[in-house]
């Protein structure tokens, strides 16, 4: 057992000294059931939830800026029309992004778009079919766009480097943390050299000098003898993974199935990524990758029985493959510790550092509180060995997406994207259980935030000389250095980044956002190696306090002591 260690706890001279506890710290790895906070994101700035349907979520790493598209007439576009948003969490605020050269929403609307936001979120990738959104857009069909919120002014990057737009339809697949890089997949035949048009290829454009090139090439710079799709960048754009069904893009692939590629922008190499530790090809088809932010480590869904990961059973499993060791990790295991009963078709979502990885998945085996084959959505964590059901309300209820014949179980995509710290996990459900306060648009889907990483919880009961346990299930970074405090009375708390830290919103509080000098009683000490921290709370023998609510919270800060993060509030009551 480690202590952390403990400090008088200094007050301003106008604050009312409350009483004092003893907190002792012991650092050790919790085994605790998901649950977070669960929140409805496709809304209005004034939080009216949308009053049609929202679909494909995608997070910036820092879990600000969130990209969906809605039919909703009441988020600012017009009735009937799909269209683009940026969704603030620190604000609450929605921006219009699929918006004319005079700035009003497109007529057309971009049905089926889908949308990613850089890392500062002042770029917006899309792709949109309408004609309106730039001069001269007369190819009438899907192309890709960036917006740029600051200039307020659209660009289209699915063209030529002399500027001319492509003959084919074109959907968005990525875009890089600083906007430079945005990747595509299009089976246009005039972006590059060598295009037939009769597959789609992955290609990127760079904004900074407005270069289109093609990324599913082969060898002799031609495209591939088969569709190749779906790809992602790296932060940097160095690395563009993909995956393809051409059998010429890389010399001695023979295995004659889809394989995943990985486009190395820097040095022009292009490998394949779906092979055994050993370099032997997959037997049976890999596809939807995803790839962390420096680039080591790609998910991707496979029905391969021979990457090492467990005996196959017929069902597509997520695996990780570390391109540094070459190591091949099963990502869908099951609670028995095999491969999962359902498919998981992909795309997931990766974390910076590549130890967390959410998906949606049909398996009915992978956490105990998911025992049905309807879509669900998880996210496991690596270095814990841990899955965990995301898809639940604040409250642990589990949600189960709407169908037309609700009498069997719901097998519908949910696009899941993952912050790039992990803490929160955006995705598509039309559970109305997940919706809190009850759900005001049917059976359409909405966007759902789950803030699922820093939950504190309880142990057992608070009593007056006894002691109450806290646990914080955080999986943040290890050997981080916290605080945990306590605070009289409810409320979400103040904006610390781009989140509330959820304690009293009152002085006592902001003293407790000092790291050194928390409130009422408090610890400091470092997580452990899975991010996590246990505190026992000695409550004083006084009888006053029974009945009392008092509140509780872990404060992540960092070596300059600045906030990096704050568990959600757990209430405990007193009891004598």
């Amino acid at each position: 057992m480690t202590r952390g260690s403990r400090r008088r706890v200094g007050y301003p001279h106008d604050m009312v000294r409350p009483a004092r506890c003893l907190l002792i710290v012991t650092l050790l790895a919790g085994v605790l059931a998901a649950q977070g906070a669960t929140w409805v994101a496709s809304t209005t700035g004034a939080g009216e939830q949308s009053d049609a349907g929202a679909i494909a979520p995608r997070v910036s790493d820092n879990g600000r800026w969130l990209v969906f598209a809605s039919l909703g007439g009441n988020l600012s576009g017009l009735p009937g029309t799909w269209q683009v948003y940026l969704k603030d969490a620190l604000t609450g605020s929605v921006d219009l992004i699929s918006v004319t050269q005079t700035g009003l929403p497109t007529a057309v609307g971009c049905t089926g778009s889908r949308g990613a936001p850089s890392a500062a979120g002042r770029f917006i990738a899309f792709d949109c079919a309408a004609p309106d959104l730039v001069p001269s857009d007369t190819n009438l069909v899907r192309d890709v766009f960036v917006r740029d919120r600051i200039l307020t002014t659209t660009r289209r990057i699915s063209i030529t480097n002399n500027g001319v737009e492509a003959d084919g339809a074109s959907r968005l697949d990525d875009i890089s943390d600083n906007a430079r890089f945005v990747v595509f997949t299009t089976r246009a035949t005039n972006l590059s050299p060598g295009e037939i048009g009769v597959f789609d290829d992955v290609y990127l454009h760079d904004r900074w000098i407005g270069t289109t090139s093609r990324v599913s090439s082969t060898p002799t710079g031609r495209s591939g003898n088969d569709t190749s799709a779906d790809g992602r960048a790296s932060a940097s754009g160095r690395f563009i993974v993909f995956w393809s069904r051409a059998s010429d893009l890389v010399p001695n692939d023979t295995n004659g199935v889809a394989d995943v590629f990985r486009f190395d922008r820097s040095t022009g190499q292009l490998e394949i990524v779906s092979v055994d530790p050993n370099g032997v090809q997959a037997d049976l088809p890999s596809s939807a990758p995803t790839i962390s932010a420096e680039g080591r480590h790609v998910v991707f869904s496979t029905l391969a029985t021979n990457l090492g990961t467990g005996a196959p059973n017929g069902n597509s499993q997520l695996v990780r493959k570390d391109m540094v060791s070459g190591a091949v990790s099963l990502i869908t295991v099951s609670r028995f510790g095999a491969p999962s009963n359902g498919p998981t078709p992909g795309p997931a979502s990766i974390s910076v550092d590549g130890r967390h990885v959410a998906f949606w998945s049909l398996a009915s085996d992978l956490t105990v509180d998911d025992p049905d084959i309807a879509s669900d959505v998880f996210i496991r964590d690596l270095a814990a060995a841990r899955t965990i059901l995301v898809s639940q309300s604040s409250t642990g209820l589990k949600g189960t997406p709407a169908c037309i014949n609700p009498a069997l179980p719901c097998k519908v995509p949910l696009p899941v994207s993952l912050s790039g710290d992990a803490r929160i996990v955006a995705f598509e459900h039309s559970g109305d259980l997940l919706v809190p306060g009850g759900d005001g648009n049917g059976i359409a889907t909405d966007i759902l935030v789950n803030d699922w990483s820093r939950t504190t919880r309880p142990i057992g009961p608070a009593q007056i000389g006894q002691y109450a346990t806290l646990q914080l299930r955080g999986s943040l970074d290890p050997g981080a250095s916290y605080l945990a405090g306590l605070a009289l009375g409810p409320g979400p708390g103040p904006l610390v980044g781009a989140r509330r830290v959820p304690l009293a919103d009152d002085s006592l509080l902001q003293w407790s956002l000092r790291p050194g000098n928390p409130a009422l009683l408090g610890f400091n000490g470092t997580l452990d190696v899975m991010g996590e921290a246990t505190a026992s709370v000695q409550i004083p023998n006084v009888i006053s306090l029974v009945g009392m609510d008092v509140w509780a919270a872990f404060i992540v800060h960092d070596a300059w002591s600045l906030v990096r993060g704050a568990s959600n509030a757990v209430r405990i009551t007193i009891a004598p």
